[in-house]
């Protein structure tokens, strides 16, 4: 995967971080965020790194291409959504409302990092939903087919009803035959 961006990205932050914060004499700040950007950035990393595999579980399962990337979106947006509402508990809008919002994402994140993202329960639930869309589709598919053999057999039905009618008409039109 390129993460080229990422990384100068996170080169870029750094340098930010040491021109406003020096650790000379802002040591502490210094040392959290710059923890905290490379947290985030080996978060950033391990959950791009989880799209794929995700991808191919749902591919296994039997989704179609766009079906599949569908439910990685759908992971996507609620990672994203988990994300927001973590940032989102302190109504302040200061610097020290907005670190601890990114406190709290990092946890989060570490959260899904530990059970290695696909396997968080957000992630459970999209992938038993998935699950069970794809039975549902296909017991729809079997029972549609079933009505097609069934309208099948009630053809059959009806014919051999009506050589079984023209057969006995035959033995009473000839009784010769046997």
């Amino acid at each position: 995967m390129k993460i080229d961006f990422l990384r100068d990205t996170k080169d870029s932050l750094q340098n930010t971080i040491n021109f406003n914060f020096p650790i000379e004499s802002h040591t502490t700040a210094h040392a959290i965020f710059t923890e905290q950007l490379s947290l985030s950035y080996d978060q950033e990393i391990t959950w791009l790194e989880s799209l794929n595999p995700l991808f191919k579980t749902m591919k296994t399962g039997g989704l179609a291409d766009d079906k599949a990337w569908s439910r990685v979106l759908v992971y996507t947006k609620a990672l994203m959504d988990d994300n927001k509402t973590v940032r989102s508990l302190s109504l302040d809008k200061d610097y020290g409302a907005m670190i601890w919002g990114s406190f709290r994402t990092a946890e989060l994140l570490n959260e899904y990092m530990r059970l290695r993202w696909i396997q968080h329960p957000q992630v459970s639930s999209i992938l038993a939903l998935t699950s069970l869309q794809r039975e549902g589709e296909a017991l729809h598919e079997a029972i549609a087919t079933m009505k097609e053999k069934e309208a099948t057999i009630t053809s059959h039905g009806t014919k051999i009803n009506r050589l079984t009618t023209d057969f006995s008409a035959l033995k009473t039109n000839n009784p010769t035959l046997r």
